[in-house]
């Protein structure tokens, strides 16, 4: 006898169009077996078992479908692990950086025509001061008080002689926000792909790796990397211009670091300790390109033969102890406004022949020291949205980390590495003065309060220095702020009967401020007719009768001038807003205000 081969309607995924289904199949194929089709029956309470778990199933099944593509995806994290896929990683413990000015008062030389050099001491990197917030910042580098380039001036006068007794010197640091931490971690038996977690969430950069047995380990991009550029002190006679010389090093001992919503982790490879004096793993000199008959290191970022010749991708730990050293934020919003930073925190002090100094002279000049950021410290950003992670990806996968496009310089900015802080927005634009490829990168930042601020020196310096690893050889490329236009916005609507006056403007507030808490691109138009549409979708809102929009200058604002009239367009549908000018909704529970008539 044949084997009967019974349809099945495929299309059927929901919870009624299976029930429907199974009723359907029963009644044909089954007609003299089962006849009760009764809502309160046993078969009915089988027919809505199998519904309802072929409902679940296709629920979920069209759920993870969706979630496994960039483009679909609705999940943060389930997005963020496939941005790094594409090359994007996101890492949302940023840090703010920038400059502070430090204040010393010296005591007059002998002759009184100057500080007393012995006693301009300098403040070693690693030194920390505080903002009003409880934000600790760390100086990058050594502060040097005898820098004749410091500003000095007198600070104390003996009436007598009318000659100075101490002497004000300013000298500028640059910090960034965090302080060092140590954890030592204890390494068992060998295990491949080790993955060793720092368990402290608001880990920003990692210092440096060491076993007990001194060897270090090094950061890199990938694990397919298998050579770093490392400092060393340069021994020419040019020492004083350039202090140190770039040497390429080979790292067997390597790792990349990962992370997720609450911790760090220390991504290692799967080679072991008896395999770092095999030939495998080979000098990168050796594989590089052989350019015009030299030995020619090509950087890391480009370099297609930084692959391994024995695909262990670096050599594991085991049966050891890792010191890491680390940087952390102390708290969650380190962006701190013109004069935030408090005072002092730890100041390590070095003074040359310090054992021949007057003791009380040295403890005036310690215990004298004042701190003052003349500039914003910013770097630190809100999370970033779905929508952008999504558009960050595609256009890092697209870059394949090289800036030819305006798009692939805008990428860059985004994927610069946390430590040295991160911009908001950025935009790139032809510089139509140029007859050069020049380019313009306009950008944003954000201050301790989540608003528009314009990037401080720090950022933009570190901004530049990263992009050209990967510029066109030939493209100049100037950093400048992007002007922020603050706007507010005045609307009259009429209210349907049905609802409150109160009750109608609070619809239509809350609908706004909703609509404009995503911040618009760089010179992106302000579309007035999105605030109609918005309006009149809401149910207590039977028409929008006017909007206006005006700008807000000084004060808590920006002192931009923006002409709202001139760059309205004709038929009153947007404003039209230059390409180095960024608007904003500052304050939108006084910044957009409404009538209800």
């Amino acid at each position: 006898m044949a084997k009967k081969n019974n349809p099945i309607n495929y299309t059927n995924r929901d919870f009624e169009s299976i029930k429907r289904s199974l009723v359907e199949y029963a009644k044909r194929y089954y007609p003299s077996n089962y006849k009760d089709f009764n809502e309160s029956s046993f078969g009915s309470l089988m027919f809505d078992t199998v519904a309802y778990v072929g409902d679940m199933l296709s629920f979920y099944l069209d759920y993870q479908v969706n979630e496994s593509f960039i483009d679909s995806a609705v999940d943060y994290d389930n997005v963020v692990r496939l941005a790094r896929q594409l090359g994007y990683k996101l890492d949302k413990a940023y840090t703010s950086s920038g400059l502070v000015s430090l204040f010393l008062l010296v005591p007059a030389n002998t002759v009184g025509s100057g500080p007393d050099t012995n006693y301009m001491p300098k403040i070693l990197k690693g030194s920390t001061v505080r903002s009003d917030n409880g934000t600790t910042f760390t100086l990058v580098d050594d502060v040097d008080f005898a820098d004749n380039d410091n500003l000095v001036y007198p600070a104390t006068i003996d009436s007598a002689t009318g000659k100075p007794l101490k002497y004000a010197v300013k000298a500028v640091g640059s910090i960034i926000s965090g302080e060092l931490s140590v954890k030592r971690i204890p390494i068992g038996d060998f295990i491949r792909f080790l993955k060793v977690p720092i368990d402290d969430e608001n880990t920003t950069e990692i210092i440096s790796v060491f076993d007990e047995q001194g060897r270090e380990y090094y950061e890199v991009e990938n694990l397919t990397q298998d050579s770093v550029f490392r400092g060393v002190p340069n021994p020419g006679d040019d020492r004083q211009l350039v202090k140190e010389l770039l040497k390429p090093v080979i790292v067997p001992r390597r790792f990349v670091v990962e992370k997720d919503d609450n911790n760090t982790f220390l991504q290692f490879g799967f080679g072991s300790e008896a395999e770092v004096d095999s030939d495998d793993v080979v000098d990168p000199s050796k594989v590089n390109f052989n350019l015009y008959g030299k030995k020619y290191i090509a950087d890391t970022s480009f370099d297609p033969t930084k692959l391994l010749s024995n695909s262990k991708l670096g050599i594991a730990p085991s049966n050891t102890t890792l010191t890491v050293q680390y940087r952390r934020n102390s708290t969650t919003d380190s962006n701190i406004t013109v004069g935030g930073i408090s005072g002092p925190g730890n100041i390590n002090y070095f003074f040359l022949a310090e054992e021949s100094l007057d003791s009380t002279k040295l403890l005036d000049v310690r215990n004298s020291i004042e701190v003052y950021n003349e500039s914003p410290i910013n770097g630190d950003i809100q999370d970033v949205s779905i929508d952008e992670i999504r558009m960050r990806a595609m256009g890092t996968y697209s870059s394949q980390n090289r800036a030819v496009t305006k798009q692939d310089y805008i990428n860059l900015c985004y994927r610069m590495p946390t430590k040295f802080g991160a911009v908001r927005r950025a935009a790139v634009y032809q510089d139509q003065d140029s007859s050069k490829r020049n380019i313009n990168l306009f950008v944003i930042s954000e201050d301790s309060d989540g608003n528009l601020s314009n990037s401080n020196s720090s950022i933009k310096e570190n901004l530049k220095t990263w992009i050209q690893n990967y510029k066109m050889l030939n493209d100049s490329i100037d950093i400048l702020d992007a002007y922020i236009i603050n706007l507010e916005i005045d609307f009259i609507v009429t209210g349907d009967q049905q609802y409150t006056p109160e009750q109608t403007l609070t619809d239509c507030l809350q609908a706004l401020q909703e609509k404009f808490s995503t911040l618009p691109e760089i010179g992106e138009p302000f579309k007035i007719r999105d605030i109609y549409k918005t309006l009149n979708k809401l149910d207590s809102v039977l028409d929008v009768v006017d909007v206006q929009v005006d700008q807000k200058l000084g004060g808590a604002y920006s002192n931009n001038q923006y002409n709202v009239a001139l760059n309205t367009t004709s038929d009153g549908a947007q404003l039209l807003i230059p390409a180095n000018m960024i608007y904003e909704i500052k304050f939108p529970s006084t910044n957009i205000k409404g009538e209800v008539r």
